[in-house]
């Protein structure tokens, strides 16, 4: 029968592991575990945050809140800062949005490699949204990436 210890150097899986589908030493070991909140910050203008926190299990990062952004006219790209963690800077991450008061279109997050940020887009656009755009909107959001 297969078995999970816990060593000091974290949870070992490779006693469940067969020969064949065995990884590396490393991959099955789990050594990072870690919750916490953040505190996101605007690149153009203001923004207050409720329920601003991450989960880390290993390499993967998984962030929640809720941000309502300030009043401003300013037409820079919208850029959300602050992440727990920078991204891994040979991947991409991605987040859904549970929900927008921005209702021109539906939203999507971007998270680029080697960045401690977000960057958001309408859904069928391939530039950034502008702050002015979410002028005082809420939107509600998860978020993956890998470090």
């Amino acid at each position: 029968m297969a078995s999970v210890t816990l060593t000091n150097a974290g949870i070992n899986w490779s006693d469940s592991q067969t020969p064949t589908s065995a990884g590396s030493t490393q991959s099955e070991i789990l050594d990072s575990y870690e919750e916490g909140v953040w505190t996101p910050t605007s690149a153009v203008g203001t923004l207050s945050a409720h329920h601003a926190v991450y989960t880390k299990v290993g390499r993967l990062v998984q962030i929640n809140s809720r941000l309502t952004f300030g009043s401003t006219s300013n037409s820079t790209t919208q850029t959300v800062n602050g992440f727990p963690f920078t991204s891994y800077s040979g991947a991409y991450g991605a987040g859904s949005v549970g929900y927008s008061a921005y209702t021109a279109k539906a939203l999507k997050i971007t998270i680029f490699g080697d960045v401690s940020s977000m960057s958001l887009y309408a859904h069928d656009s391939t530039g950034g949204l502008n702050a002015a755009a979410l002028n005082s909107k809420r939107i509600d959001f998860t978020i993956h990436y890998i470090v």
